[in-house]
This record gives structure tokens, sequence and C-alpha cells, in this order.
């Protein structure tokens, strides 16, 4: 991972890379009997209360992925993991004594997965009302047995066991939250793909990335855990990374000629935009791929869009019609030109689309474009749509060639807006009520 993950950069700035990513081979081995880590003193998230746990999972069979409450008694306990017993085998699970739902993927495949739960508090929750989330995605459910819940104070946290310590994890295990707070399916997304995870409500968190000694310790807060049985520390591997754009990793597997090994240079300076390649090689094996643009000091951003406009926003010039759309922001001072610049759905085809001469952006201000293929409606309507399933936005110079800024993005939800809050800042954030022309909040 990055110490800033990708945006603005001043000049100079130094860029570190740490391993593992989230995804890769640091955390923690469990052998599903007898492993875990009790957090002495934290009886977790009770009652009724809202919550939301997500973990980095590696397995090949069931068993509990973090747990807390009474044991046997019904819908006073809480447990997640990995079952067998009901609905599709494999599956993501949350049992509250007696009553459980259940999810739909496989997960023990032996692959690195990002795993989600959350429950909102309607005034009588109930498991049914659970949501299970793989890589990001809610999951559909194989099995249902509806219970109240009311999570009793029992026994402490666990990471890997249950609370009588039993249905061991085995496998491996990393970066484990708990909020006090349902999280959107945004929110979830951003923790599966490590982009901007949110701190509103984290009340711990356990990266699992200590690699010697028998405490994990808690990120977030004081609950540190204590390492019992015997689980194994997971580190190791060599970060190589490229400023060109191009993938570090050959077809094939071997090392890149362009790329550079992080263990030999160390802190990378960047002197302007720069788009950054990274991945981490261990035994031969490469992780997926970290890659971000750094933009050397911005004036006008990419400051909101929403890619699946079904009924906020209507179109000014086609009454009737809800377009996608984009908005700029002038971080600076002054008038700004935009006329001449580019904006592109497509960071391989810079010049996508010009803007049309006379448009300008006022100091501290907006301008909407509408990304909509409507070019002969107005100078406001780009000649593209954006993705709702996912691609990148670019603003460049006149040169069609200079990157000002972009941002690349994943799926995104119907008619929930994702920008840089506060305006102009590196935090992008989903928004439920969309702003464009108009301050983030």
């Amino acid at each position: 991972s990055f110490n800033q993950e990708g945006g603005q950069i001043p000049a100079g700035f130094e860029l570190i890379m740490t391993v593992p990513t989230p995804q890769q081979t640091s955390g923690l081995q469990f052998d599903g009997s007898g492993d875990y880590v009790n957090i002495n003193g934290y009886q977790g998230i009770l009652a009724a209360q809202a919550r939301t746990l997500s973990a980095w999972i590696k397995t090949s069979t069931t068993g509990t992925i973090l747990s807390w409450g009474t044991e046997g008694t019904a819908g006073q306990k809480w447990e997640f993991g990995i079952q067998s017993s009901v609905g599709y085998a494999g599956t993501l699970f949350v049992n509250v004594g007696t009553g459980y739902i259940a999810s739909s993927t496989d997960l023990r495949d032996g692959q690195w997965h990002h795993v989600a739960a959350s429950l909102a508090n309607d005034g009588s929750p109930n498991v049914s009302e659970v949501k299970l989330y793989v890589d990001g995605v809610k999951e559909s459910n194989s099995a249902l047995y509806m219970m109240a819940v009311n999570t009793l104070a029992g026994a402490e946290v666990a990471i890997g066991a249950a609370p009588d310590r039993s249905r061991g994890f085995n496998g491996a295990m990393k970066e484990v939250r708990i909020y006090n707070r349902a999280l959107s399916a945004a929110e979830i997304l951003a923790l599966a793909e490590n982009t901007n995870p949110a701190a509103n409500g984290l009340v711990a968190f356990w990266r699992l990335d200590d690699g010697s000694g028998t405490t994990a310790h808690d990120s977030a807060g004081s609950h540190d855990g204590a390492l019992t049985g015997n689980p194994q520390w997971l580190s190791g591997g060599t970060i190589y990374y490229t400023l060109d754009g191009t993938d570090p990793r050959l077809p094939g597997g071997a090392v890149s000629p362009t790329a550079y090994s992080y263990t030999l240079t160390g802190p990378v300076t960047l002197p302007q935009t720069t788009r950054v390649r990274a991945r981490l090689r261990a035994a031969n094996q490469w992780s997926g791929q970290n890659e971000k643009y750094f933009i050397v000091n911005p004036t006008v951003v990419i400051n909101e869009f929403l890619a699946d406009n079904k009924t906020t926003i209507e179109d000014p010039d086609e009454p009737g019609e809800y377009p996608d759309w984009l908005e700029l922001y002038n971080t600076g001072s002054t008038r700004l030109d935009l006329g001449g610049m580019y904006l592109t759905d497509d960071l391989h085809d810079p010049d996508k689309w010009r803007i049309p001469d006379g448009i300008s952006i006022e100091p501290y201000g907006y301008v909407v474009f509408w990304a909509d293929e409507d070019p002969w409606q107005g100078s406001f309507h780009a000649d593209f749509k954006l993705s709702k399933t996912g691609e990148s936005i670019g603003l460049f110079e006149t040169d069609g060639q200079t990157l000002i800024d972009a941002i690349p993005f994943s799926s995104q939800a119907t008619d929930i807006s994702f920008g840089r809050y506060p305006d102009g800042s590196d935090n992008w954030t989903a928004f439920t009520n969309p702003s464009p022309g108009q301050q983030n909040q």
C-alpha cells in the first residue's frame, strides 16, 4: 500500500510503499484447532445495536471469523463465519443463537476474499435483516431462520473462534474491523477495494500485520488482542513498481525490465504527475496490482460525478432525461479558462472530448458537464457516457497529453454520486444527496 492513496500531492512528494497489501501474504494463520485471538475486556456490540463486521480471509474449509456473546441462548450471541450445515455449503453466515442467515458463494477456494456483514437497528432487528457481502458485492441468501437479535454480554470478542471457542478458523486472516453502525453498500465496496475505508463508527480494527509477538494491536482503539494457541504471523515479499504506467509483471510472471525494486530504491520522489503501478512478489507469486494516479499541484479538479443517474438530476436541455454527469471545481482564487482542455472516460484516449472555447470556471466555483454523448445539445454535453460498472474519468491539459486530474472508480450505485469531501480535498466518499454545481456535503 502507499502512504497516500493517489490524488493531489505537492511537487517533490515522497511516495512510501509498504508490504503487504490487504489481499496478500501478511496476516495471521490459524490452524482451526485452538488458534484464535482473544480480545481481552471487550465484549463487542451488544443488545440490538447496529453493527458491521468485515475481514480479509483465505480458507479451504469452514470456521468462525469473529464472534462474541452468549452461546446456547436464542438471539444472544453473534457469530460470523463460514459454514456448511445449512443452505449452500462453504458460505458466509451469521448465527445469533438458533437464528441464522447464510449467503450463496462458496468461499472454500483457498483465495483471498473480502467478507462483511451489516445490521441496521430498526427498533426490532432480526437476523433476517443482516446483509452479507463477498468482495464488495451483496450476496443473495441460501438459508434463513428468523430470530430477534439481542446480543448478550458474555464471551469476549474472539477472532478465529466461536463464543465457546469451538469451530476454529483454519486459514489466513487480516484487516478485521468492527463498526457500531450499518455501513452502506458503497462503503463496504470501498473496504473491499481498499479505497478510502470509512472511519466513522469504527470501534476496532485489527490489521493483523504485527509480524511478531503475541499481541494483535487495535489500530482504532484500545482493544488489543492476545494470541491464543499457536497462530502464525505471515510476512514477506518484495514490492516492484513502475512510473511509466506499465505493469511491473510481464506476461508469464517475470519482473518487467522497467520495474524498480522498492527494497533497493526506498521512498520515491514524484516531481510531476505520475501513474504508479505496484505489485508484491513473494515466492514467485504476484499480488494483485495497486495502481494510483498522483496529481502534482492541480488547480482544477474532478470534484463529483454520478455514473448511474435515474431520477436525481434532470437534463435541462432534454426534459425527461437523466444522463450521467461530472463536476469540476476550481481550488484557486483565479478565474480559469477551461476551453481547449480535454475530458475523457478512457485514460488511454486523453483527448476524447475537447471542452468548447468560452467555458470558464470562477474562483472556488463549479462547472457541470453532462456525460450523455449528445454534444449537439450544447457546450456542456460531453461526447461520452460514464459506465456504472466502473472506469476512469480524466481531465487533460490543452495539449491533450498532460494529465491534470483523474479518478478511477468501480461499480456505482443508482442515484448515488461519488465526490470529494470537502470540495477539492483528497477524501472521496459516496453522497446520497448529489450536489452538482454546489458544495459537497
